[in-house]
């Protein structure tokens, strides 16, 4: 009996000194998303910033995601972008200055929303003041193998919600950082929000719409150059 209260406490022991491991969030949920960083052009070899304002809707059981974005152009103009994206269709639909351009997604993967298995456990900071502040968990994985990329990825720590994920490699041939925040997170979905504008129908991929006067900002998000 008292071997087994020892090996029990020693569990017990084990399981409360135990790193977080990696983990997910609900599959449905909408989110207002802040993209700054930056990249090197690899033509002219000078930094170039990034900064859109998003807003995410995003279903992974019904592999939809939609994205509102409002893209700052070179010159600090900005455009408004919509961006529908269906992976079992393996299509996305971009809604660029009243035009509708559609791209083949080449067998892409759906991300999951969940912090990737391969991840190592950084550490756990408060954010706010540190008697009622969040509990954020910090963790990264290396994706160079896969995606040329290393990731950092924060979430609470009590129910895995996101709040930055940071990204940094060789990305279209250049070397960018790019870190996302996450706002007004919510587990729900406006009703038809993933319903495709008129604008779109009959617009079918190979990509459509390549001769339309987009600037450079945008033909670089939609890898049109």
């Amino acid at each position: 009996m008292v071997k087994e209260v020892f090996v029990l406490l020693a569990a017990v022991a084990a399981a409360l000194g135990a790193d977080p491991t990696p983990c997910c969030v609900h599959h449905q949920f909408t989110a207002d998303l802040l993209e700054v960083g930056g990249k090197i052009n690899p033509l002219l070899a000078v930094p170039e910033p990034i900064t859109i304002q998003s807003r995410l809707y995003y279903d992974y059981d019904a592999k939809k995601q939609r994205v509102d974005r409002v893209v700052e152009n070179d010159d600090g103009t900005t455009n408004n972008v919509t961006i529908y994206v269906d992976y079992t269709e393996q299509v996305a639909r971009s809604i660029v200055g009243g035009k509708c351009v559609v791209t083949s997604l080449k067998q892409a993967t759906m991300q999951e929303p969940c912090v990737p298995a391969t991840s190592k456990f950084v550490g756990t900071r408060v954010l706010g003041p540190a008697t009622n502040g969040v509990s954020i968990n910090s963790f990264t994985a290396d994706l160079t193998k896969v995606l040329n990329v290393t990731m950092k990825v924060s979430v609470t720590s009590d129910d895995c919600t996101p709040v930055s994920v940071s990204s940094y490699g060789v990305m279209e041939g250049a070397f960018q950082e790019i870190t996302y925040f996450f706002t007004n997170l919510v587990y729900s979905l406006p009703h038809q929000v993933f319903h495709i504008p008129a604008i779109c129908h009959g617009v079918h991929a190979p990509l459509v719409g390549r001769d339309l006067p987009l600037s450079p900002a945008l033909k670089r998000y939609l890898n049109l150059q």
